[in-house]
């Protein structure tokens, strides 16, 4: 395994030369350093982010690698289509380990780290069961059938894992028991996972039922019902639960109270994912492209007085880029079209593309975060690129030197 980690562009240079056979007075080129990454050092630094590391994740047989999970702070996984799985280390790129966690056939759906008290262990969810490894050298645990089928990734809380069933339910599987626990029905299909705010759970469903639940108990705080069916993800942010939704609209309704807030109306029916960075909400508009919508309810305006925005919903801009915002890096919100393999970074005051990526190579792109968060690409042939928000970098590196300076 050969893992490049990048310290400043002396090194990199250093190694990129090593890499093509060039010796140290010889730099290597922009194109050569582009074509040694899966995204290049002058493309990542125009999304506002630094490459960390590259590694090149080695693969079981005639495998290929299907998603990386950015599950915990100190680790990601991967895992191929023969269902195999990696845990590499988030600050080093090293492998720790490589194990079985199913059959050839099995579908992964969600990968979690739980550290419950002194347990501490990964958790696969298959089509049918989950597979509990230790994380520390990835040997199976134990394994647990499914009572309730998973069609959507799971949330953590506690001693359960929260998913969308099969028969529009959200379930709970108390997984150190290895039993089902509650579910809540919802009805329809869930496509996509609940959100996790606190110690609610929040979920959308293709019957366009829109819930809020008591993570705790399961117990319903709030359910609406809307026009119409919810494909994608939902978000939470300003106090507020967005859903895009087939009857045309965005919706935002109040967390606490589950009153609407506003709703926006669209020419097109939704499917598409909602982001929000607690002061935008952005989806998918078909036949128009990323919509921005402010996320509060109200304005302080230019005499320093609340001004209510009205139910319907504030336009901030409009781009015609295609994809789902995923993440927001200081003031650009990156979007990515994987049917495109396109990473499009926009400005967050108007709109207007700052910079756009072609990765080709990238069969997952996953994030650790909404907000500069680290940025995780990888390709069907195992390599795997971390890529960290170059504020938030920045910020980081003060705090150790002022604590290494520190009397």
């Amino acid at each position: 395994m050969r893992t490049i980690t990048i310290c400043s562009t002396i090194a990199l240079a250093c190694m990129t030369s090593a890499a093509l056979g060039q010796t140290s007075a010889t730099p290597p080129t922009e194109r050569e350093l582009n074509a040694l990454f899966l995204a290049g050092p002058a493309p990542v630094d125009s999304l506002g982010m630094r490459t960390v590391w590259q590694t090149k994740v080695a693969l079981v047989g005639q495998a290929s690698t299907a998603r990386v999970f950015p599950a915990d702070g100190d680790s990601v996984f991967v895992t191929d289509n023969g269902a195999h799985i990696a845990r590499v280390l988030s600050h080093s790129g090293l492998t720790v380990w490589q194990n079985a966690c199913g059959r050839a056939n099995d579908r992964v759906h969600d990968v979690e780290r739980a550290r419950l008290g002194t347990t501490d262990e990964v958790l696969v969810t298959l089509d049918t069961a989950i597979v509990v490894l230790d994380s520390g050298n990835g040997t199976l645990a134990r394994g647990q059938k499914l009572d309730r089928i998973p069609t959507t990734q799971s949330v953590l809380h506690g001693k359960h894992l929260i998913y969308g069933a099969k028969g529009g339910f959200i379930a709970w599987q108390q997984y150190l028991a290895g039993c089902f626990w509650k579910s809540n029905e919802l009805g329809g299909i869930i496509e996509s996972a609940p959100i996790l705010v606190g110690n609610l759970v929040a979920a959308g469903s293709t019957s366009g039922q829109l819930v809020l639940l008591d993570a705790e108990t399961t117990r319903q705080v709030w359910r609406k019902k809307l026009g119409g069916p919810i494909a994608g993800h939902i978000a939470a942010g300003a106090g507020a639960i967005f859903a895009a939704c087939g009857d045309h609209a965005v919706h935002a309704y109040e967390m606490a109270t589950g009153a609407l807030r506003w709703r926006y109306i669209t020419e097109s029916p939704l499917s598409g994912d909602v982001f929000c960075d607690g002061e935008l909400v952005y989806t998918q508009v078909p036949g128009q492209g990323l919509v921005a919508l402010s996320a509060a309810a109200s304005n302080v305006d230019s005499r320093g007085k609340q001004e209510f925005l009205g139910r319907d919903g504030t336009l901030i801009w409009k781009s015609a880029v295609t994809g789902n915002a995923v993440c927001r890096v200081a003031q650009q919100v990156l979007v990515w079209d994987a049917s495109k393999r396109i990473l499009t970074a926009l400005h967050t005051s108007d709109g207007s593309t700052s910079a756009t990526l072609a990765l080709p190579r990238v069969v997952s792109l996953a994030v650790s975060g909404p907000i500069d968060p680290d940025l995780y690409l990888l390709s069907a042939d195992g390599v795997l690129q971390r890529c960290e928000a170059r504020d938030r970098a920045t910020v980081q590196a003060k705090e150790v030197a002022s604590q290494a300076t520190a009397p």
